[in-house]
């Protein structure tokens, strides 16, 4: 039976890290030896603000040689990255170093990124001598290359585009989650919710649940709460500071019997 419900508003504010932080409960909440707490998120406000692509990540150096001077390599800002957004980018870059064909109209590019929709795959347009080369980092990996490939002719990566990371669920994770109300691969967590964007990146995110789901706490007395975001690996999710607002319905309720 239901006693009691508090709404707990839980955001990064001076926080040092908005995807893991603490907030100590100044009024500590208790419930008596009869009773007990049960938990579920009301709403979360967060901004789509992790990167793909990054120096965190290793992943932000693309090399080419234009068959006559050395290698070129581009360094690509920290970012969120479409297929198309990378490809812009880079075709930026060589058009800067001199590496791009004004003997066209329009003037056209020896580098081409473009996605295969039908095979999931990159494509990857290379002509005039030049050479891709996925010999730096881990770019590789997010167009479906191999390590160390050298690519001189057009044509599909040999492996399925991974411009997400490996990323399929977006996880809020609660410390007073008790672990057997929240099964992750079979195994107790403290996962209260997940979502995954259906937004552009930076953007701004409400999640709203159609239907609360109240999960039981494991504590009688909480002092402080830890909030952090991963994704269905376990791997942090960085934010990149941006803010993140957690709404937690807290039900103190009265045991049976």
């Amino acid at each position: 039976m239901e006693i009691e419900e508090t709404l707990l508003v839980l955001n990064s504010d001076n926080k040092p890290d908005s995807s893991d932080f603490v907030t100590d409960i100044k009024n500590p909440l208790r419930a008596n030896d009869d009773e007990y707490f049960t938990i579920a998120i009301d709403k979360v406000s967060i901004w789509y603000s992790w990167f793909n692509i990054s120096a965190a990540r290793g992943n932000n150096k693309f090399v080419y040689n234009n068959g006559v001077d050395a290698d070129k390599t581009i360094t690509i800002p920290n970012g969120n990255y479409s297929i198309t957004g990378l490809n812009t980018y880079i075709q930026a870059i060589m058009k800067v170093n001199g590496d791009n064909n004004t003997a066209t109209t329009p003037e056209s590019y020896y580098v081409i990124i473009t996605p295969n929709i039908n095979t999931n795959r990159v494509y990857l347009t290379v002509t005039g001598g030049y050479t891709v080369k996925f010999t730096d980092g881990t770019l590789y990996s997010l167009m479906g290359f191999e390590e160390d490939d050298e690519i001189t002719a057009s044509g599909d990566a040999p492996n399925i585009a991974d411009f997400l990371n490996g990323l399929s669920s977006v996880l809020f994770r609660c410390s007073v989650v008790a672990g057997y109300s929240s099964l992750l691969d079979g195994g107790a967590s403290d996962v209260i919710g997940s979502f995954f964007p259906a937004t552009p990146p930076s953007s701004h995110i409400e999640i709203v649940p159609r239907n609360l789901l109240y999960l039981n706490v494991s504590q009688n007395f909480i002092t402080e709460i830890r909030m952090r975001i991963t994704d269905q690996a376990g791997n942090k999710i960085d934010l990149n500071s941006e803010p993140v607002t957690y709404f937690l319905r807290l039900r103190r309720m009265r045991r049976a019997g």
